[in-house]
This record gives structure tokens, C-alpha cells and sequence, in this order.
């Protein structure tokens, strides 16, 4: 019989072990299966990669999971598996770190992101519109499309550029 090949949708996994990863050579990059690998640099320093295409803009992206000298093989196999599950769910990795980051600075601060006004803005509003289904629209149209965007953003920042860059599109010069 064939050796049992652990795999995550048809990609070999856990290839590497701790020992090739200390013994990794600069210049070496040694793949582990599902998109993460080690690059080792000219001057020796190894790093964890990932490498993935975005859900959101269909580009190949890398995300690093920090040095190998600090970073064990397990937490970056368990990273890796966290990032796939983001993907899976449509949502980019590296976006993702980006928001929550960002999240994190707003409530560290106390500026408050373009999510929280705006669902302060729409509990304040809604009194006056006539329906629930117009409530829902506005709810829905922004969790739709604006939140996933630029929900994270804090007020002050929201601008024309910031909308365009975090959409992916360049704005024009």
C-alpha cells in the first residue's frame, strides 16, 4: 500500500520537519504543502511565507508569518490553516491582519471607525424612516459593500484615495 499523505484539498501537507528547517541552507526554499514554505535569505535568516491567491482581487499575494527563530514549524502550519480558512470564507488574509489591526489602534485610541458611526448614524435615523424594509437597506447596503472596506477605518480617514486604494483600484493622479 501507498504511505498515508496528510492533505487539505488535494495538496500534500506537512512536508518539512523541525530538522530541515534548522538545517535549511541560505538561498533554500522548502515548501511544506498548502502555500506555506521557509525562505532562508543569503545571510541565513529564515522566514515563514505563505503564499495564496487573493479572494477579493484574484492576485497572488504572500503573507509572512514571522522568522522561523521565533516562530516554530506548528505555529506557522496552524497559521497557515487559519489564513486558508479565511479564504475560503472570501476574505484576504492579509486585508484581514490590516482591519484588525486597525480595529485594535481605534479602540486603543478611542477614534472611532466608519462601522461604528455609521451604525450610530442608522440607530439615530431610523425613527424617522417609514418602514423597516428602508432600515434594512441601509443596513444591509453597507455591510454589504462599504464595511468590508472601509468599515475599519477610522472617521478623519475616510477619503476618496483611502475608499480607492482599499477597493483595489488606483485613484487617478
Amino acid at each position: 500500500m501507498f504511505p498515508r499523505v496528510n492533505t487539505l484539498e488535494g495538496l500534500a501537507m506537512g512536508n518539512l520537519t523541525a530538522l530541515a528547517v534548522k538545517n535549511a541552507k541560505p538561498g533554500d526554499k522548502l515548501g511544506d504543502g498548502g502555500g506555506l514554505r521557509l525562505d532562508v535569505d543569503k545571510n541565513g535568516n529564515r522566514s515563514w511565507v505563505f503564499r495564496y491567491t487573493s479572494p477579493t482581487t484574484g492576485k497572488e499575494r504572500y503573507a509572512g508569518f514571522g522568522s522561523a527563530s521565533e516562530v516554530t514549524l506548528a505555529e506557522a502550519r496552524d497559521a497557515r490553516d487559519e489564513a486558508r480558512k479565511l479564504i475560503r470564507n472570501n476574505i484576504d488574509p492579509i486585508e484581514n491582519r490590516i482591519s484588525e489591526r486597525a480595529k485594535a489602534q481605534a479602540a486603543e485610541t478611542g477614534v472611532i471607525s466608519f462601522e461604528g458611526y455609521a451604525k450610530q448614524y442608522i440607530a439615530g435615523k431610523e425613527a424617522g424612516w417609514k418602514n423597516e424594509k428602508h432600515r434594512r437597506q441601509w443596513s444591509n447596503s453597507l455591510r454589504d459593500y462599504a464595511y468590508p472596506i472601509i468599515g475599519s477605518i477610522a472617521v478623519p480617514d475616510v477619503d476618496t484615495a483611502a475608499v480607492l486604494l482599499k477597493g483595489g483600484r488606483r485613484p487617478k493622479s
